[in-house]
């Protein structure tokens, strides 16, 4: 109820009181009257009880309607990391195999190596830039977190985004701060093709390189690093999506 019809409310129990006491003091029938205001009155506080009421669920009820729509944006949410997740995890055991190929054509000097090319691009990939999705934690944090009831639940969804995500961030600088060095090393020594083809312009001056040795085995290294802190990342979100799901009741 708002302002406007409590104060109507107000103004008609004055103005009740009001010709109930000009009646009684025009007819005299004092304890009659009396009576009948104070069943007006009590039917006046009853209204206004009845309407804060109606009120009150009202409002629980949009909040209820806002609780389970915020869950589902967050459901979906992670829904669309775990599949970043997966799409990545495989793009790194792909990419493993790559950097095994290079070092065994160089190893072997062998040039002649189908898609070779490409090998050498993926060999040097440590997917260091995992990017999540925090729309649906975003939205949460706008409409405010009590909307969630469920306490424990809440927590497990901010620790998610607040601190595994975040630390995940973190992390992935190590693997940023060698692109310049491959980039440097790959303008110089590789002809550069469309579709992420990478040719040595030497052959022989790559495979005798222990620069570029080192470049593979850095982002192989990096891969694992990261495969297993992607691994971790993935079983924490699908826990905390599961979470979700049965306060759902999904």
């Amino acid at each position: 109820m708002g302002p406007y019809g409590r104060a109507t409310y107000s103004n008609v129990m004055i103005t009740f009181l009001r010709k109930i006491r000009r009646t009684l003091i025009e007819s005299g029938s004092a304890r009659r009257y009396l009576l009948y205001a104070i069943g007006e009155i009590a039917l006046v506080v009853i209204g206004i009880l009845i309407a804060l009421q109606i009120n009150k669920w009202n409002e629980t009820r949009k909040d209820r309607v806002q609780e389970t729509k915020t869950l589902e944006n967050l459901a979906e949410n992670m829904e669309l990391n775990i599949d970043r997740i997966n799409k990545r995890l495989t793009m790194i055991s792909e990419d493993n195999r790559s950097g095994r190929v290079i070092l065994d054509a160089l190893k072997n000097k062998n040039s002649n190596v189908d898609s070779i090319g490409l090998h050498f691009h993926h060999a040097l990939l440590n997917h260091a830039r995992l990017v999540f999705s925090k729309a649906g934690y975003e939205a949460l944090k706008n409409t405010g977190f009590d909307i969630i009831r469920n306490e424990s639940l809440r927590k497990e969804i901010i620790n998610l985004y607040e601190n595994t995500y975040i630390d995940l961030s973190v992390e992935q600088v190590w693997g940023q701060t060698v692109e310049p060095d491959n980039d440097m090393y790959v303008v110089e020594n590789f002809f550069m093709y469309e579709g992420g083809s990478w040719l040595p312009k030497n052959f022989e001056k790559v495979s005798q390189s222990d620069y570029f040795y080192g470049l593979v085995n850095v982002a192989d290294r990096q891969r694992f690093y990261y495969g297993g802190l992607y691994n971790e990342t993935l079983l924490e979100t699908l826990r905390v999506l599961q979470l979700i799901k049965d306060e759902l009741g999904d």
